[in-house]
């Protein structure tokens, strides 16, 4: 439900013309000479005044009674704000990140506030106590024994059963030896053993059913399918997971009456935000006409732009909704700003919320 609010016209001002000119009950629009008369006729006034007493509490100092007024942090004082402070923490244990009060004696001991890990302490030096060796992995120890100030810790040992027999050899069956050395694919003569990085001949491909991967090997690069003048016909449903789609087709024709933008799995009013068309009409994108909407833009949501090299204001798309004879109550109109016009009484109302 829209929130509207009537747009006062000088048809509104107030047509009092008496003294004083704003009177109980008078619904018109009156003008800062009005407001003033008002003001006169009622015998107001401004005056002067005084402060009566400012008092300094604990941990301070100064205060008035009339007049200007300065108070000021007490740091020596037998009430000082050190003595003042809640002592519910003493005892327990000071973090460096803790603030502390220090008085500066390279600045007239002038007083600053700092960190406990400030202070000018350090403790990052020791010694090992104990490093123990143990254990064996496949043949393969740790010796060394236990070291308490320093020494040295030694990996040594063999891994057994491996030699050079069975991790090389030439020994095997040769293609001669067999009685087909080679099989064909398509027109592709292939010799075991070898390859063959072109397949022709071929007349169909066919996979077994379920999901299925071709291709992906070709990685970061252009697969292109078929001639500049084949038709590439697919039976069922297409869809492209790449971030970029481009169509250098100069007729494009869709059967869809409503192309739907920003799709995707969970949409909300984020996800469809900044959404709309463009017309490439110069190598510089911030000047190219375009059609947006925005979520949480102003009026509809929607803006329109013809962009140039000299004007790239983005105009909001504005729409007035007219009434017979009825004041906007119910109506939502077209979003923040939009207008409410009765045509009977020429009142106009704006959306305010």
């Amino acid at each position: 439900m829209g929130t509207w609010k009537k747009v006062l016209t000088e048809a509104d001002k107030s047509t009092n013309t008496t003294n004083p000119k704003i009177v109980d009950g008078d619904t018109g629009l009156v003008t800062g000479d009005q407001v003033y008369d008002w003001v006169t006729s009622q015998g107001y006034g401004t005056g002067a005044g005084d402060i009566t007493d400012v008092v300094a509490g604990t941990g301070l100092t100064g205060g008035a009674t009339s007049g200007s007024a300065t108070l000021s942090v007490s740091y020596g004082s037998g009430s000082n704000i050190i003595s003042s402070a809640p002592n519910s923490t003493e005892g327990t244990a000071i973090d460096g990140g803790d603030k502390i009060l220090y008085a500066d004696t390279s600045d007239t001991n002038t007083v600053k506030r700092g960190l406990v890990s400030d202070l000018p302490f350090t403790n990052n030096t020791g010694t090992v106590t104990s490093v123990a060796t143990a254990g064996t992995v496949s043949g393969i120890t740790l010796t060394g024994g236990t070291i308490t100030t320093s020494g040295t810790i030694t990996l040594g040992g063999s891994i057994s059963g491996l030699t050079t027999s069975n991790l090389s050899g030439t020994a095997g069956i040769t293609n001669g030896q067999l009685a087909n050395s080679s099989f064909i694919i398509g027109d592709s003569t292939i010799s075991l053993g070898g390859t063959d990085t072109t397949l022709t001949g071929l007349t169909d491909i066919d996979l077994t059913v379920g999901n299925k991967t071709i291709f992906d090997g070709v990685g970061a690069n252009t697969l292109t399918l078929g001639h500049s003048d084949t038709t590439i016909n697919i039976a069922g449903n297409l869809t492209v997971q790449g971030t970029t789609t481009t169509i250098n087709s100069t007729t494009v024709t869709v059967a869809d009456k409503i192309i739907t933008l920003a799709d995707t799995a969970s949409p909300t009013t984020t996800t469809g935000s900044v959404s709309g068309i463009q017309i490439e009409t110069s190598a510089t994108q911030a000047e190219w006409p375009e059609l947006i909407w925005t979520n949480g833009g102003k009026l509809t949501g929607w803006t329109v732009a013809n962009h140039t090299a000299s004007a790239t204001v983005d105009y909001p798309v504005a729409i007035m909704q007219f009434s017979a004879s009825t004041a906007p109550t119910t109506g939502d109109a077209a979003g923040l700003g939009s207008f409410y016009f009765v045509e009977s009484s020429g009142a106009l109302y704006i959306r305010t919320a």
